[in-house]
């Protein structure tokens, strides 16, 4: 299985295998090798279990953190980018006015003190 968050996360065995067996409903025993890398991490499951963690787990946090969770690629590498959720668009942005609560300041006006 892959999921994508890793050490960078403060992510430990430890905290995956307590979210897949109380998230999921997965005996501990059912978790094989895992591989904590920087930014994602594999690790093995019991087949019986794949359908249950992917259902269970594609809304549960870790460590504070939405993760994303797939079914690794046979090649052991993480999945393709069409296989993974679209993000959803980003809502304002500066060139649109958007992301900020005070008006614009006239040019030349000295800036307000905090």
């Amino acid at each position: 299985m892959f999921l994508g968050i890793g050490q960078n996360a403060g992510l430990r065995a430890g905290d995956l295998v307590g979210a897949v067996t109380n998230e999921a409903g997965v005996p501990g025993e059912a978790i094989g090798a895992i591989n904590i890398g920087p930014r994602s991490t594999f690790f093995g499951l019991a087949p019986d279990h794949v359908d249950a963690v992917l259902r269970k787990m594609a809304t549960a946090f870790i460590r504070g953190r939405k993760t994303f969770i797939a079914v690794a690629r046979p090649d052991g590498g993480a999945p393709g980018r069409d296989e993974r959720p679209q993000r959803p668009p980003h809502r304002g942005t500066r060139a649109s006015g958007g992301g900020g609560s005070a008006p614009p300041r006239r040019k030349g006006a000295p800036r307000r003190q905090r």
